[in-house]
């Protein structure tokens, strides 16, 4: 919110609304996020940060069965040392061991992003029913072994 503060009244740019309504959205203010996104977009149709704003909202909304989120709960082996998953609430969070955890937006029911590294997930089922790996889209798919504790 102390963004909210130091931004001068009148008219705004498309990037300026942008980095308002995502800090809005972080900041819980979801209507007021959606709307400052879809006027900088009105702005600039092409502006990517405020779609990724209403992204965020929506992503943050869909809600994936609590048994989905404590299967894929647990530590993976990634090239930047271990990445821990872990269900909080209703949602997934991921840390990597010397970092802040990083909330987990749903994309669909196995496949999330990273938020503060924009970075999706998608975690694989095996025929017995349980999580084997994940697959982080970087460019290259990315294989983490999941670590049995």
């Amino acid at each position: 919110t102390k963004l909210l503060r130091r931004l001068p009244a009148g008219a705004k740019s498309a990037p300026e609304l942008s980095l308002l309504a995502d800090a809005e959205r972080q900041s819980g203010m979801l209507d007021q996020a959606r709307r400052d996104a879809r006027a900088a977009l009105r702005l600039d149709a092409n502006t990517k940060d405020a779609q990724a704003v209403l992204d965020k909202i929506a992503m943050r909304a869909r809600v994936v069965p609590l048994s989905l989120l404590d299967q894929y709960a647990g530590r993976y082996a990634s090239p930047f040392g271990p990445l821990v998953v872990a269900r909080k609430g209703e949602h997934l969070v991921a840390k990597f061991e010397d970092q802040p955890s990083s909330e987990m937006f749903p994309m669909s029911n196995d496949r999330f992003l990273i938020e503060t590294i924009n970075l999706p997930i998608e975690f694989v089922v095996g025929t017995d029913g349980q999580v084997t790996h994940a697959i982080v889209h970087a460019g290259s798919p990315v294989k983490l072994e999941r670590l049995r504790s």
